[in-house]
């Protein structure tokens, strides 16, 4: 018994029509539900014990990312290119490539990204920064790529399917 449910929050209708399209594919009996939070973010919701015991499995919370370093080269760029789509940005005028965590496992989880991007020889530093939004204040890390070197291997192993996160 519990909640048993798997969230996809993002502005961009690409990524949703690219997300619903990849879980029908994978799981075509799963029903997706399309919601909106209160600043009107379009949330896919999958209401599934079956799909949050493989996210779970997979170590898609931050206390159990470790799991994640056991995945081949591929499939780990392949989560940083989801993580990055949802919670990452260009920063063109620095120069910039950044992924943000945020919450109380933040830290934790931002040393898993940067050990991540690590893997596959992508270096990055942490910096931490307090994030203001309608929803309040909070402490949040960005993992940030500087160098050309680094920006440029992220963009041919990672890269993007969001949008405009692909044209810069």
């Amino acid at each position: 018994e519990g909640i048993y449910r798997v969230d996809f929050s993002n502005t961009n209708d690409a990524l949703h029509e690219e997300y619903g399209r990849i879980i029908k594919e994978a799981f075509p009996n799963i029903s997706i539900r399309l919601l909106y939070n209160q600043n009107n973010v379009k949330i896919a919701r999958i209401d599934s014990v079956f799909l949050h015991a493989i996210c779970k499995n997979l170590g898609l919370k931050p206390s159990k990312m470790q799991k994640l370093f056991r995945l081949s080269k591929e499939k780990i760029a392949s989560f940083l290119q989801g993580y990055f789509d949802g919670d990452g940005t260009c920063r063109t005028n620095y120069k910039r490539i950044l992924f943000t965590c945020g919450g109380k496992d933040g830290l934790y989880a931002s040393k898993q990204i940067q050990r991540l991007l690590k893997r596959l020889n992508i270096r990055s530093i942490i910096a931490s920064r307090i994030s203001r939004s309608a929803l309040g204040q909070q402490q949040c890390w960005d993992i940030i790529i500087r160098g050309k070197k680094d920006a440029l291997r992220f963009i041919e192993i990672i890269g993007s399917r969001h949008p405009a996160k692909a044209k810069t």
